[in-house]
């Protein structure tokens, strides 16, 4: 059987959707025959064996700043060049920019498919908006390397018209959608995770009106001023509908502070990450899932949590820009709702409508636990595994380049400031 080499920034047990999403990809391939590599970072240069599949890690620094951006993004390289050829290596887009690192695995006569999760350089718009002037240089050999790769696999289909604006052509895209943990189908993690946070003890327990519940980040990719609206006009007309927030990023600090600040805290439960159990106790405990993108991310990014949500057949409402791939399955499926973001008024609206109408909720549901088995694990690996079989038959451009791109060299000592949430 041929062999695999994933690259990503983290990998278990450290947290990371990203992460979590490779292993999963990685064992499901291991159980299929392929030699199964990984290259991550870590502290410390290290080598391990997990269910079959060899993990390196390569020392660098963990942070988000430019500087370690860079800094990762030459680890990795060094260990790709390090590491004997793999016939297939998958790119990750954690960090950003880590497929300028393309062309070495096809200089050295592999097949290279970048794994979009974000879509950079474009996303650094609205991440990092006050990044040094320097970093332009980046952002233009981040936009050349996308159309080097042999195959870019998107997670959504708004991805495709941002890909053909940089050269890149359909034929050499597939759109592969994320998938639910696999856990979320009774199964355990290929790996132990180290979550920072110990789970609660108490969870929602048997209310009237709605549970709507929110699982992951809200980050600057992440509109956050329409859901504080949406529940202080909910909670100004005393409808029975309540919140929980549950997850880390960027935007939490202040976003809970401000729940505090409007008075909304009776309203609005405000939790850290949660461990995988308590996580599923949560989402099965809600009626609805939410999940939001601002407008500007749209085709660079997309809530991967809504997965999970549907997965335990949860209906979603997807606050977020239109034509997204998201956003058309709940149409067609019946499993949710599609709002525009920042629409505090439309959010509590729909809300309020459905707190009062029962009959339209077991709809939702209906839809919800219909599409759940497509968006499970089992189904998603199989997605991936395909996606990776098409692509092994695709020939390398012979017009690679050996080196990795100058501009990490020339850069990688400045202080650039943060280009991440």
């Amino acid at each position: 059987m041929p062999s695999i080499l994933f690259v990503n920034r983290v990998f278990p047990p450290d947290p990371g959707a990203t992460g979590r999403l490779a292993a999963d990809a990685a064992r499901h391939l291991h159980g299929q025959g392929w030699d199964v590599a990984v290259l991550c970072c870590g502290p410390t240069d290290a080598a391990d064996v997990h269910h079959g599949v060899d993990v390196r890690r390569a020392a660098a620094p963990q942070g988000q700043s430019w500087r370690d951006t860079l800094e990762q993004i030459s680890a990795l390289a060094r260990g790709v060049a390090q590491l004997p050829p793999a016939d297939v290596t998958v790119l990750m887009s954690d960090p950003p920019l880590l497929g300028l690192v393309g062309r070495l695995v096809k200089a050295r006569g592999g097949v290279s498919i970048h794994w979009l999760q974000d879509l950079y350089p474009d996303l650094f718009d609205l991440v990092a908006p006050g990044e040094a002037p320097s970093a332009a240089v980046l952002r233009q050999a981040g936009r050349a390397a996308l159309a080097s790769h042999d195959r870019i696999l998107a997670i959504d289909v708004a991805m495709l018209e941002p890909l053909a604006a940089y050269g890149v052509p359909r034929h050499r895209v597939a759109v592969v959608p994320n998938w639910a943990d696999a856990w979320a189908d009774g199964g355990r993690p290929a790996w132990p995770t180290a979550m920072p946070i110990a789970m609660p003890t108490a969870m929602p327990t048997a209310r009237q009106g709605l549970h709507v519940v929110h699982a992951g980040s809200l980050g600057r990719a992440h509109d956050t001023a329409g859901l504080l609206d949406a529940a202080a006009r909910l909670a100004a007309d005393r409808t029975a509908i309540r919140f929980t927030f549950a997850g880390g990023g960027s935007a939490r600090h202040r976003f809970d502070a401000a729940v505090r600040a409007r008075g909304l805290a009776d309203r609005v439960a405000c939790r850290p990450w949660l461990a995988d159990a308590a996580l599923a106790r949560l989402i099965r405990s809600a009626d609805l899932a939410l999940a939001v993108l601002d407008r500007r991310a749209a085709g660079m990014a997309l809530p991967c949590k809504a997965h999970l949500a549907l997965a335990l057949g949860r209906p979603v409402v997807f606050c977020g820009p239109p034509g997204t791939g998201l956003a058309a399955l709940l149409r067609d499926s019946g499993a949710g709702l599609w709002l525009p973001p920042g629409d505090g008024a439309a959010l509590a609206r729909t809300l309020a409508h459905l707190a009062a109408d029962p009959a339209a909720m077991q709809r939702l549901a209906a839809g919800a636990a219909a599409v759940a088995p497509s968006q499970a694990h089992a189904a998603g690996v199989a997605r991936f595994h395909g996606a990776v079989r098409d692509a092994l038959g695709v020939t390398a451009a012979a017009d690679a380049l050996v080196q990795v791109p100058p501009a990490l060299a020339a850069l990688a000592g400045q202080d650039l400031g943060l280009c991440r949430p």
